[in-house]
């Protein structure tokens, strides 16, 4: 409001000066001239010009007044936006987040690239003659930033190592599980159920590949941005060994059931002649 009133008094200051400028009047040389002093203001100066400007001229200047104001009143609104940053709850935060690794490395991502916004030792915007000076502004939002981003990269970090270990334990599990059986020696029960089993991991492989995917990246970006792994961090590459080694085993004990099929069909076969 006061930079629109101040605009609008700006403009009617400079108008007034503009149509206030005196005519050139010949008759001020001619000393016997006998009207001069009968002459009024708009014969005297250029009172008279608004009333003879084209239809729309008036309305133009105060709609490029409006648009110059409205530039204004957006940019400003972008500052008051980050308001937010002081008005969130940390819980909130992360109750919204939950355990999907996948949001908290697209936020982490997001709060980078918004910081580089304001890396730049600029501290004002100018809009014609109003100017906005947002250096303090810029410093309190940027350590609010910084702020943040500290804290949700060290949230994550601790949610990222505990899915790795977890992961690599069960990968891990499943892995000495599978090595501990044969279709080979196996009764036809458990040769069945040895298949049925071995399906039902085939059938997450490609979850599991893509969290292996979420680990490579989340591991990457916590280096990049510069966490603190703790002491007891398990690395993706060892996480990596045990995935390889797992998937290994598992085309192996493929090609072995493939190998046994004719033979546990016949077995199957034969069986049920014994209980015919």
């Amino acid at each position: 409001d006061f930079a629109r009133s101040t605009l609008y008094a700006k403009f009617n200051d400079w108008l007034a000066i503009l149509i206030g400028l005196p005519r050139i009047q010949s008759a001020r040389y001619d000393e016997g001239f006998s009207h001069r002093n009968k002459q009024d203001d708009t014969q005297t100066s250029y009172r008279d010009l608004l009333k003879h400007l084209p239809k729309g001229t008036l309305e133009s200047a105060f709609q490029t007044i409006e648009k110059k104001l409205k530039e204004v009143r957006d940019y400003v609104q972008i500052w008051l936006q980050y308001q937010s940053l002081w008005d969130m709850e940390p819980s909130t935060v992360y109750a919204r987040l939950g355990d999907d690794l996948n949001k908290w490395q697209r936020l982490l991502h997001e709060i980078k690239r918004s910081r580089t916004t304001f890396d730049n030792t600029d501290t004002k915007k100018d809009f014609g003659p109003i100017v906005i000076r947002y250096g303090q502004v810029q410093a309190n939002v940027n350590n609010k930033y910084d702020y943040w981003h500290k804290d949700i990269l060290h949230n994550f970090g601790i949610r990222m190592g505990e899915a790795m270990k977890v992961f690599h334990s069960k990968i891990s599990t499943m892995r000495i599980e599978l090595e501990s059986q044969s279709i080979e020696t196996a009764t036809t029960a458990e040769a069945v159920s040895f298949i049925l089993k071995l399906q039902d991991i085939k059938k997450n492989l490609t979850k599991w590949e893509g969290d292996m995917d979420v680990f490579k990246a989340g591991q990457d970006l916590l280096t990049r941005q510069r966490f603190q792994f703790p002491s007891d961090w398990l690395e993706y590459d060892m996480v990596e060994g045990e995935w390889n080694a797992f998937n290994e085993l598992i085309n192996r004990k493929t090609t072995e059931i493939n190998n046994e099929i004719p033979a546990l069909q016949k077995k199957v076969l034969d069986e049920g002649k014994i209980i015919e």
